[in-house]
């Protein structure tokens, strides 16, 4: 009876093969102290947040709803993007790793595949002469509505599936608490402000000069064509691709939406993997931490590739964890799925290819460790 008391008291985290979690006082302590630290810091600097500047931003954000309603025509152009390049993922999803559909995992992979999909879609589209304005606008709207009626119909089909061991672990452990809410709200708050910044003229100087200069010099071309007079012409130009489709539908808001939904997407991958191998608490501050750093901030308000670059790496790097759960389930399909979407990552912009170099030798050191096969780390970096 001992023995069977002394199992039933081991952690649910051991027996579902879970890593320990980390204890909560040390991240309350560290949120103070760096609440202090930043309050410190603007107050040695002059900088006070005077009772005017609040009446300013409540003003500010009463006139936001004419600026809402002139920009509800590019919202539901962005809710189209999403529901055909999504559903565009899920497919290749489906063939590549059916069983990584499940769930917001799922919905992370499928987001990745799809600008992966549409972004080489659009390239090859541009080197075979076919950036025609009117083709393109007609492309996007048709298929728009097909992925809508893709996800109406998935949603009709689906059925309610038995809630995995460690995902009853993260939501029936956890409940709701008022510090959940606040960050939340704090989330909502920067994510509808820099929404408000995106709605904006462009004024970033690489968006000016090729984010976006680049797709129109080839929408007014026909086609991807040399352009050795701009010395920006030579870099990765994945996320440019789905600027070009932006152009020819809108106009530059809807490009820069599209890199601010990218950056949501980021978030919701980094909440998906936190919550994943830790717990709910820790997904919501590894979100507050990775959305209110300011270069996230700052780069959602405009046309640029990082939102984009950190989307595909973090849902590469969360294919990745789930390629190492199990040395013996289908690790191989994870492997190439995390290969697929760091190379997608790696098409974005010369900076990520050192990113994944390092999650390939990461696999590989931690395959090893774990008994995975070198194949699989093989597949990956291929």
């Amino acid at each position: 009876m001992s023995r069977k008391k002394a199992k039933d008291s081991r952690p649910v985290e051991e027996e579902a093969g879970l890593p320990p979690r980390f204890p909560a006082w040390p991240l309350h302590w560290a949120a103070l102290a760096w609440s202090v630290w930043v309050g410190a810091k603007f107050i040695g600097r002059g900088v006070k947040l005077h009772p005017w500047m609040w009446a300013e931003f409540i003003r500010l954000v009463g006139e936001a709803a004419p600026v809402l309603r002139s920009a509800v025509p590019d919202l539901g152009r962005l809710l189209l993007f999403w529901a055909g390049v999504s559903a565009v993922g899920r497919l290749i999803l489906r063939r590549l790793a059916p069983e990584a559909a499940a769930g917001g995992d799922g919905l992370v992979y499928a987001g990745g595949l799809g600008v992966w999909a549409v972004s080489t879609g659009m390239l090859g589209l541009g080197l075979a002469g076919f950036w025609n304005t009117e083709l393109l606008r007609w492309g996007f709207y048709a298929g728009g509505a097909a992925g809508v009626g893709f996800w109406v119909y998935e949603k009709r089909k689906a059925t309610e599936q038995q809630i995995s061991t460690e995902q009853k672990i993260t939501t029936e452990r956890e409940k709701w608490t008022a510090e959940h809410m606040i960050a939340c709200a704090i989330l909502c708050s920067t994510v509808i402000l820099g929404l408000f910044a995106a709605l904006t003229p462009e004024i970033f100087y690489d968006s000016l000069v090729y984010h976006l200069a680049l797709p129109k010099l080839y929408l007014l071309r026909g086609g991807v064509e040399p352009t050795p007079h701009n010395i920006y012409s030579g870099v990765p130009m994945g996320i440019q691709m789905l600027y070009g489709l932006a152009l020819a539908v809108s106009g530059e808001t809807l490009a820069c939406l599209i890199h601010w939904s990218l950056g949501l997407a980021a978030l919701g991958a980094v909440g998906c993997w936190a919550a994943r191998y830790q717990s709910r608490s820790t997904a919501i501050l590894a979100c507050l931490l990775y959305y209110l750093c300011p270069s996230v901030i700052y780069a959602g308000w405009h046309a640029g590739v990082d939102l984009g670059a950190s989307f595909l790496v973090m849902g590469a790097f969360l294919a990745m964890s789930r390629s190492l759960e199990n040395a013996a389930g289908p690790g191989l399909r994870w492997s190439v799925l995390a290969g697929v979407l760091a190379g997608a990552a790696m098409g974005t912009k010369y900076n990520v290819f050192p990113v994944g170099a390092i999650l390939v030798a990461v696999h590989a050191a931690v395959g090893r460790r774990r008994g995975a096969p070198l194949l699989w780390s093989g597949a990956m970096a291929a």
